[in-house]
């Protein structure tokens, strides 16, 4: 057995301890102090804290929480090296997450005041030779930023932290994912307007208080270093790591990049992408084909259409609907929403749910995709389908039939009179040979092509 710690005690070990055994969908809570903080550690250190964070149970209490077990393969995992390199790397990430690895942030006193915090994280770490699980126990001033999660938190992907290849690009990723859980805090209660969420997926920070969080200040001189080296790098490596998909833009004060915008899409929820794709101004809404038809259709309620955050919110909608009419065409849509206003019965809680359930359930029917669908909705599927196919060129108006030479045309008669000669020697011979009766058409060309009767009897 090794371990490394602050204690000279072993510290007791309680028997239910929670365990992580898998990475796979792991959730880790942290309070929104601990996720501005800036990590002044190694990667490998950071990561195995991450992990450690993933086996606390949030709704426990600090005490249920102080020792945790995960298990050495997952470790591992991040190693680079394998068998007793990996060992000894394993003690050395171990040696410095407990006695090299702290978070630093900043806060105020009930009187204004700042003050700077500087955490250690792990007190203690064990792990038997050839043991299955490491043990690590977390810091009394750690613990209630881990546990007591009453005030703003953040919700982590832990596999995400685990993908990503450095401190720098994980302290960025914890940002903004800050932000992320704030949009879907607020959207789920519904007490922010459209522009307060866009707003909020918009994060900006001052390039300062960037380098800060990377642990990057007093480095990189110049922007373009700094952008080389680690925002352009970070982004890289979230887009490609984790589910998120990060631009940027950069904002001068003064003559200088002072400040950093980052831009939150998610390659899961067309819903934030539907509202990062949108414009500012509802005329861009109202002045839509979809929305004319919507609009025609008598679906929506006229103060919704006076509302400028109801607009917005329509976007999702009149996005399925481009996509559609792309698809079919606008008759289609017309004809989907007259079906829909006839047969809705008072007003939906979500009109805007409703819509989009309605379309997609309209979209499997016609294209036979609902297997539920009864014999006649499938007679109905098939008519629409056969209407909504392409013409063949020479069956679409204006078609220009190409001119044969002179040459090409008596070569096609020839041809062609070869192939009625041969098709029709062959009709008569097997009537011959079986002894059936020749019809008239058969008699006629065998005055027409000169056939010897006996000698097609006799052929093979």
């Amino acid at each position: 057995m090794f371990f490394v710690g602050f204690k000279e005690v072993v510290p007791k070990m309680d028997k239910n301890i929670n365990k992580l055994e898998k990475l796979n969908r792991t959730k880790s809570y942290q309070d929104n102090q601990l996720i501005s903080a800036v990590a002044q550690m190694e990667t490998l250190p950071q990561k195995l804290f991450e992990i450690a964070v993933g086996a606390i149970n949030p709704t426990g209490d600090a005490n249920e929480n102080r020792i945790v077990e995960i298990r050495r393969s997952l470790v591992e995992s991040f190693l680079p090296k394998t068998g007793e390199i990996k060992n000894y790397q394993l003690e050395e990430v171990m040696r410095k997450l407990v006695k090299e690895s702290v978070f630093s942030f900043e806060t105020y006193t009930p009187t204004g005041r700042k003050k700077s915090i500087t955490i250690a994280p792990i007190s203690y770490i064990e792990v038997e030779e050839n043991g299955d699980f490491i043990k690590l126990e977390f810091t009394d001033k750690i613990l209630p930023l881990l546990t007591d999660l009453k005030r703003d938190y953040t919700r982590l992907n832990v596999q995400d932290i685990g993908n990503l290849s450095n401190t720098s690009n994980i302290s960025i990723y914890k940002f903004l994912m800050k932000s992320y859980n704030k949009y879907e805090n607020y959207k789920n209660k519904g007490s922010r307007t459209r522009g307060q969420l866009k707003e909020i997926l918009n994060p900006e920070i001052y390039l300062d208080d960037l380098k800060r969080l990377t642990n990057t200040l007093g480095m990189y001189a110049k922007f373009s270093d700094f952008e080389r080296r680690v925002l352009a790098t970070a982004v890289d490596d979230i887009n490609r790591s984790t589910n998120l998909d990060i631009t940027y833009t950069k904002e001068r004060i003064g003559r200088r990049i002072g400040k950093i915008v980052f831009h939150i899409r998610d390659k899961a929820n067309l819903e934030i992408n539907d509202l990062q794709n949108s414009g500012d101004d509802p005329k861009e809404i109202t002045s839509r084909q979809e929305f004319a038809i919507l609009f025609g259709s008598q679906i929506l309620p006229f103060e919704m259409t006076q509302n400028e955050d109801a607009l917005f919110e329509l976007v999702p909608v009149l996005n399925r609907y481009k996509a559609f009419i792309e698809k079919y065409d606008a008759l289609e849509l017309t004809t989907h929403l007259m079906y829909v206003k006839k047969h809705m019965s008072g007003n939906p809680k979500n009109l805007n749910n409703y819509l989009i359930t309605a379309l997609q359930n309209y979209e499997q029917m016609i294209t036979g995709n609902n297997q539920v669908r009864n014999q006649s909705q499938r007679k109905t599927t098939k008519r629409r389908l056969i209407q909504k196919e392409t013409l063949p060129n020479w069956a679409k108006e204006g078609y220009v039939v190409p001119q044969m030479s002179k040459e090409e045309s008596e070569a096609l008669v020839r041809k062609e009179k070869e192939l009625k000669e041969k098709l029709a020697r062959f009709s008569v011979t097997n009537k011959l040979k079986k002894g059936e009766p020749l019809s008239e058409r058969e008699i006629a060309d065998i005055k027409k092509y000169g056939f010897d009767v006996d000698e097609l009897v006799k052929e093979k």
